[in-house]
């Protein structure tokens, strides 16, 4: 919050509500997820594959491999959606957070492109499996079902559609309109939105802990 507020004062820009510092925070989470977390996922896959490494770098995709097996060998669907999202949308999340501070005028534009990616793949990852009956799916533990395969993969889900539906109020109805609806429903939103991401950094931690232990 205070970091966030400090780089606003900086920029001459006014100061951040609530539910723009929440969204800071996610496109950092979001940003750096991309970057490092798939990532690591691609450049282990590229030179050997997870399940064949002995590196560090493949320890958390191999725990979670135990969940959905697609990530542990070479799978071309998952590395193609892999590649668009680490290199385009890790790069819009911190094109994001400057946006957010600046005031920039095409934040919402590249906002909504942003989140039609992240709901894409999250729909592109698990259609084609679900239509196939599943059979790279493991949902016989609490754990493989409802921690690494639901709740890591529904956060790409709830946070994008919440800031769609902030883009779409300020593109569709005018800056106005937005801020009113946002400071009338800003704190059922920001609820969900911290939540959320504090949800996600938890199940993280806890997958992580999980594969070095």
């Amino acid at each position: 919050s205070s970091a966030a507020q400090a780089h606003s004062r900086k920029s001459g820009a006014r100061k951040l509500s609530k539910y723009e510092q929440w969204a800071v925070y996610w496109f950092i989470v979001n940003g750096l997820t991309h970057y490092f977390l798939e990532g690591t996922f691609l450049y282990v896959t590229f030179t050997e594959t997870v399940e064949k490494s002995d590196s560090v770098l493949a320890v958390v995709w191999k725990e979670y491999g135990k969940a959905d097996s697609r990530w542990v060998r070479y799978d071309a669907g998952i590395v193609s959606l892999e590649l668009l999202t680490v290199i385009f949308c890790g790069t819009l999340c911190f094109y994001l957070i400057n946006a957010i501070h600046t005031r920039s005028k095409a934040r919402h534009y590249w906002q909504t492109v942003l989140c039609v990616c992240e709901l894409y793949g999250g729909w592109m990852t698990f259609a084609p499996e679900w239509v196939d009956g599943s059979p790279n799916l493991d949902t016989s533990t609490f754990l493989f079902k409802w921690v690494y395969l639901f709740w890591a993969n529904f956060v790409w889900v709830i946070i994008p559609l919440i800031l769609l539906w902030e883009s779409y109020l300020h593109i569709v109805h005018g800056d106005a309109h937005a801020n009113a609806q946002k400071a009338k429903h800003g704190g059922i939103v920001t609820g969900i939105l911290s939540l959320t991401v504090i949800g996600y950094v938890v199940v993280v931690a806890y997958g992580t802990n999980n594969a070095f232990n």
